[in-house]
């Protein structure tokens, strides 16, 4: 008697833990600390969603892509704006929101300054300065062209020397075309690279979970109201 009791009560209170996850009226949203015309885009949608719905606990948190993702598998966030790569799909569903050009930013001394477009050679003798917590610049410079470590520069933070170097010619700066977070410095100039380089940017949330009603509310409103070809 007391085994198919006991069953009984674990199978109910899986359900009923279920049930609660489901009918959750908190939902926690990561975005990326930046100010581009499309994050703002999707900022402004998620501002209205919470607007619409008082009765839910709308949190928006703002931080930097790879905290969103890494809040997401430890569940911390429900959804969040990250760079999607293949290897996320094990986890992770994907909303695709835009592909994002990357370009180097260099002064206008460095001699590849003159050049339309670059190649994956002619950048092979550079030194980088990339950012601790851009993953996409370290995988792509490193893994796939091949840039020795000892030629990129890591830094946990923007200050006076980051734009010091950039402008001395002492290194390029790997970063988007478009960039609300980085301005096109004096004397410095952007050049692209043919074939291009592109990430994808999506919002990303867990698989094998129960999604909160509020989560799947706001998958909706937010296909329904975001316009990517307006903003790009």
């Amino acid at each position: 008697i007391v085994e198919p009791l006991l069953m009984y009560y674990n199978e109910a209170k899986h359900c009923s833990e279920r049930f609660e996850q489901y009918t959750s009226r908190n939902l926690r949203i990561g975005l990326p600390l930046e100010r581009s015309t499309i994050i703002m885009h999707v900022k402004d949608i998620c501002l209205e969603f919470k607007k619409q719905h008082p009765e839910l606990e709308v949190e928006i948190v703002e931080q930097e892509m790879v905290l969103n993702k890494q809040a997401l598998l430890e569940e911390k966030l429900d959804i969040g704006v990250c760079f999607s790569q293949e290897d996320d799909a094990e986890q992770l569903n994907t909303i695709p929101i835009f592909v994002r050009e990357h370009v180097l930013m260099m002064s206008i001394d460095n001699p590849l300054s003159q050049k339309e477009y670059l190649t994956f050679d002619d950048i092979r003798n550079e030194t980088f300065l990339i950012s601790k917590s851009f993953t996409f610049a370290h995988r792509f410079l490193v893994e796939e062209v091949g840039i020795p470590t000892d030629h990129c520069i890591i830094y946990s933070e923007r200050d006076g020397l980051f734009e010091h170097l950039i402008t001395q010619n002492k290194v390029v700066f790997f970063r988007a075309r478009e960039s609300g977070f980085y301005p096109l410095y004096e004397n410095c100039v952007l050049v692209p690279f043919n074939p291009p380089v592109c990430a994808n940017i999506a919002f990303l949330y867990l698989k094998n979970t129960v999604p909160k009603k509020s989560l799947l509310n706001f998958i909706e409103y937010f296909n329904s109201e975001f316009k990517a070809d307006d903003m790009l």
